[in-house]
């Protein structure tokens, strides 16, 4: 995808999180899947790239993902939520990513979220006499 050029003087905080800096590859089994999870021209991957500030390279059903330690780790986070919400029929549009991205800020991950039981409805009818 997209590298972003390096500065010239990076404050020393920024330097201390260089040493901590992580490699993560995640392997996805469902190759029709793949098109709509990356987004025409690798847009979903390239908003996760400029959102987290890592490096995704994608080759084949592989993903590799370089950067920070949590950046890395919320960036595989965003791309298994990704791929659940598509093997459940739903798009993975922009807004998608960017809840997922939310999401993944506040370290709660879209599986233990608690969801509202949804009831069954009947329709009722008066008694017929």
């Amino acid at each position: 995808m997209a590298r972003k050029p390096a500065r010239a003087y990076q404050p020393a905080h920024v330097r201390q999180e260089a040493a901590r800096r992580a490699r993560a590859e995640i392997e996805f089994d469902e190759p029709g899947a793949l098109a709509p999870l990356f987004g025409q021209f690798d847009a979903n991957l390239v908003q996760i790239e400029n959102r987290l500030g890592v490096y995704i390279g994608a080759r084949g059903n592989k993903v590799q993902i370089e950067g920070t330690e949590d950046a890395v780790a919320r960036a595989r986070d965003v791309l298994r939520g990704l791929h659940q919400r598509l093997l459940a029929g739903l798009e993975a549009d922009a807004g998608a990513v960017e809840s997922l991205i939310a999401i993944s800020a506040r370290g709660e991950r879209r599986s233990s979220r608690a969801r509202p039981r949804r009831s069954s409805t009947c329709a009722r009818s008066p008694p017929t006499t």
